[in-house]
C-alpha cells in the first residue's frame, strides 16, 4: 500500500477515534499508527500538499486531547520520534504545527521509566535549531525539568544536557531564567562534572559561561581546563572530520574569548596552534574553515605573538581559493594585519591575493545562498581594504589586484528588496568596495575608471541608497563620505536622487493611506537630527549638480 494511503488510513482512523472512543476504533487506530512506522522514505511527510496538513493537525488534536495514561500517546510519540530523524519533517513538526510545547508539557509531568528517555529524545530534535522570538510560557518549566534531569545525573542527563543547551542559544532570556533559578549552584556543579562524550562537555563548559553571573568569573585553573578541552575537540573534529563537534568546540573558544586574561592562555597556546596546524593537510582543506573562524577571535584578543600566528597566516593564505573557508581565512588575516603581525611584503598576503585571484577566475560554482555569499564577500572587501590602508601594501595591491575581479566579486550580490531587509551585509559590501576603489584609484588610474564604472551600476547605487537609511550609524557616515568625495557622473546621480525621490515619494503615499504604495523600510532607531541634515545637505548638493 502508497505511503499516502497509509496516510489518509491514519487521519480517518483519527477522526473516528476522537467521534466514538470505542475500544474497536481504538484498535484500528493503534494499527494503523504501528504502520506508519515502517515507512522508511519519509519524504511523503514533508510534502506541500493537503494531505500532509491534515496529518499534521490530526497527530496534534490526538496529542492534545489524550492524557499521558493513554496507550495511544506513547505510539505517537514513537511515530513523532520516528518523524524527527527526516530533516523536512523535522522543521514542520518544529517551526509550522509547533510541537515542542506539546511535548514540553508532557515532559514536565516526568512520566517514569523510558518515557522520559523517549520524550527527551524528542524534544532535542525539536529544540536544535529553533528560533523563538520570545519567552514562550512552556520554556520556564521545561527549563527547570531539564535542569533537575541534569542534576540528577542519570541515564537521561545527557539528552537533557543537550535539549537545555539548545534552548538557552536560541532564547536569550533562558540564561536570565536558569540565573535565577533556586538550583543554579546545584546545575552549575552537575555541569562541571560532566563526564559524558566529547560534544556534551563543550555544551556543559558553554552553559556553564551562560549561567555563571558576571560578578563571579571562573577561576583561571577552570578556564584553562575548557581551554585544553577546546584544543583536544579541535583536533579530534579534524581528524574525524565530525563538523558538529569542531563548531561546538569553536562556539565554546569564542565565548571563553572575552574571559581569559593574557596568563590563563599564553603558555598553552603556541604548541595547540602549531598542532591544529600541522593536521590540516590538503584533503582537509574544505574543513580548516572552522578552525580559522574562532582562532581569529584570539588574534583580535591580542593573543600571542607574531611568531605563534604567522603559520595560522600561512594556512589561511592557503585557503583563500577555498570557498568554504575563504570567509574565515580573510577574517584571520584581517585581524593579523590590524594587529600587525604580518610583514607588508610578506608571502603570506601575496599567497593570499594569488588565492583570491584563482577563486574569482575560476569557472562559476553552484550558486552559494545570498547571505552566504554576502558574508563572504564582505570578509573579503574588510581583508582588501585594511591591506589597503596599510602604505606597504597599498600599491602592490593596486598593480596586481586587477579591477575585474572586484565586479566579479559584487556580481552575485542580491537585488535590493523592496521592503525591509534582514540585514546589511550587501550595503556594507558596496560601501567598503567603492571605499577600496577610491583607495586604489590614487596609485593605479585603471582604479579611477573602475571606480567611475561602479558608481555608474544601478543595483550598486540602489544598495548604496541603502547604507544612507540603516540603523549602523558608522554605515551611514561611509555612505555620507563616498558621496561627499566621490565624483559623481549625470546618470549616477539622476538614478541615486531618482531612487531616493521614489522612496520618498512611497513614504508619502503610505501617510495618505494609498494602499497601493508599499510602506517604505524605516529604520528601527531614529537617526539623530544632526545627521538628518547632514543627508539632506549631500542630497541637495547632488540634485544641484545635476541641475548644473
Amino acid at each position: 500500500m502508497a505511503a499516502t494511503e497509509q496516510i489518509r488510513n491514519f487521519i480517518t482512523a483519527a477522526d473516528t477515534y476522537r467521534k466514538t472512543e470505542s475500544s474497536k476504533s481504538l484498535t484500528q487506530l493503534q494499527r494503523h499508527i504501528k504502520i506508519l512506522f515502517v515507512v522508511s522514505d519519509l519524504g511523503v511527510f514533508s510534502a506541500d500538499a493537503q494531505l500532509t496538513c491534515d496529518f499534521y493537525l490530526s497527530l496534534h488534536r490526538l496529542l492534545s486531547s489524550l492524557g499521558v495514561t493513554s496507550q495511544v500517546t506513547w505510539l505517537l510519540v514513537r511515530l513523532l520520534e520516528h518523524l524527527c530523524t527526516d530533516t523536512a519533517a523535522l522543521a514542520l513538526l518544529r517551526d509550522r504545527y509547533c510541537f515542542l510545547p506539546l511535548v514540553a508539557g508532557m515532559l514536565v509531568s516526568r512520566p517514569e521509566g523510558d518515557r522520559t528517555t523517549l520524550l527527551l529524545s524528542v524534544t532535542e530534535a525539536l529544540t536544535a535549531d529553533i528560533t523563538l522570538d520570545r519567552f514562550e510560557p512552556f520554556v520556564g518549566p521545561l527549563l527547570r525539568t531539564l535542569s533537575e534531569l541534569v542534576c540528577e545525573r542519570g541515564e537521561s542527563a545527557a539528552a537533557a544536557l543537550r535539549a537545555l543547551y539548545h534552548l538557552t542559544r536560541c532564547t536569550p532570556a533562558a540564561s536570565d531564567a536558569l540565573l535565577a533559578a533556586g538550583q543554579r549552584k546545584r546545575l552549575a556543579k552537575a555541569l562541571l562534572s560532566t563526564e559524558s562524550g566529547r560534544l556534551e562537555q563543550l555544551q556543559a563548559a558553554e552553559l556553564l559561561l551562560a549561567v555563571t553571573p558576571a560578578h563571579q568569573p571562573l577561576p583561571g585553573q577552570q578556564l584553562r581546563a575548557f581551554l585544553d578541552l577546546v584544543w583536544a575537540a579541535l583536533a579530534d573534529g579534524l581528524a574525524g572530520g565530525d563538523v558538529k563537534l569542531m563548531r561546538q568546540a569553536g562556539r565554546l573558544l569564542e565565548s571563553l574569548v572575552s574571559e581569559l586574561a593574557a596568563e590563563t592562555y599564553e603558555d598553552r597556546l603556541a604548541p595547540a596552534v602549531k598542532q591544529l596546524v600541522e593536521q590540516v593537510t590538503p584533503e582537509r582543506h574544505h574543513q580548516a574553515g572552522l578552525i580559522l573562524r574562532p582562532l581569529s577571535a584570539l588574534v583580535r584578543r591580542g593573543a600571542g605573538g607574531s611568531d605563534v600566528w604567522r603559520p595560522v597566516c600561512g594556512l589561511a593564505a592557503r585557503l583563500m581559493d577555498q570557498p568554504e573557508a575563504v570567509e574565515a581565512a580573510a577574517g584571520l588575516l584581517e585581524a593579523a594585519l590590524h594587529r600587525q603581525l604580518l610583514p607588508p611584503d610578506g608571502g603570506e598576503l601575496a599567497a593570499a591575493l594569488s588565492g583570491l585571484e584563482r577563486l574569482l577566475g575560476a569557472e562559476p560554482a553552484p550558486a552559494a545562498d545570498p547571505d552566504t555569499h554576502c558574508r563572504r564577500a564582505r570578509a573579503v572587501t574588510a581583508l582588501l581594504a585594511a591591506m589597503a590602508a596599510h602604505a606597504g601594501c597599498r600599491a602592490p595591491l593596486a598593480e596586481r589586484w586587477r579591477p575585474e575581479l572586484l565586479v566579479r566579486l559584487l556580481r552575485p550580490l542580491p537585488p535590493v528588496p523592496d521592503g525591509r531587509p534582514r540585514h546589511y551585509t550587501a550595503a556594507e559590501v558596496v560601501v567598503g568596495a567603492l571605499e577600496l576603489a577610491r583607495a586604489l584609484a590614487n596609485e593605479n588610474a585603471g582604479w579611477l575608471e573602475a571606480q567611475l564604472e561602479l558608481l555608474r551600476d544601478a543595483r550598486l547605487l540602489a544598495w548604496l541608497g541603502r547604507a544612507l537609511s540603516a540603523d549602523d550609524r558608522d554605515l551611514v557616515q561611509r555612505a555620507l563620505r563616498l558621496l561627499c568625495a566621490g565624483s559623481l557622473r549625470d546618470d549616477s546621480v539622476q538614478q541615486l536622487t531618482d531612487s531616493l525621490a521614489c522612496q520618498r515619494a512611497g513614504a508619502a503615499a503610505a501617510a495618505t493611506g494609498d494602499a497601493t504604495v508599499a510602506p517604505p523600510y524605516r529604520p528601527p532607531i531614529e537617526l539623530s537630527q544632526t545627521t538628518v541634515e547632514r543627508v539632506d545637505a549631500v542630497l541637495a548638493r547632488l540634485q544641484q549638480e545635476r541641475g548644473d
